[in-house]
């Protein structure tokens, strides 16, 4: 179908630009959208917040810019967030401590600043959560 014609395109075209990608996929329903290393450039649309049904999210290894969107934090079904290996800045939204189904979470060699988010770190299965893979100082409980 025309929804596996485009993500070939996107793999074997590592030219892409987030204008012309996003609005590929805005009128289809999505459960993994995996654009790693094809050499992205500007933010991560706020539009993915639009995506219900996403559950693996995979924008690693790219060179994305800006903040990581709060609108992420409604992607009630997300299972894994990739987004290592950009240059995103500013501190880690509390939002993403929402996606109580969130088993993975990779946002390494980025530019981000503060802590991790206590709401994030509560996801870890250590917490009763199923965040297995976070590799991140968290506060201890109290």
């Amino acid at each position: 179908d025309i929804l596996h014609i485009v993500l070939l395109f996107c793999f074997f075209h590592h030219q892409l630009t987030y204008c012309t990608l996003f609005s590929c996929f805005v009128s289809f329903i999505i459960n993994d959208l995996w654009l790693n290393r094809n050499q992205l450039i500007g933010t991560i649309p706020t539009e993915l917040g639009a995506l219900p049904l996403l559950e693996d999210l995979s924008l690693d290894s790219n060179q994305l810019t800006g903040t990581i969107p709060t609108e992420l934090g409604v992607l009630s079904s997300l299972q894994v967030l990739r987004l290592n290996d950009n240059q995103l800045i500013q501190t880690i939204p509390t939002e993403l401590g929402t996606l109580s189904l969130l088993e993975e979470l990779y946002l390494f060699n980025n530019n981000l600043s503060g802590s991790m988010p206590q709401e994030a770190c509560n996801l870890r299965t250590t917490n009763g959560g199923l965040l297995s893979s976070l590799d991140a100082d968290c506060k201890s409980e109290v």
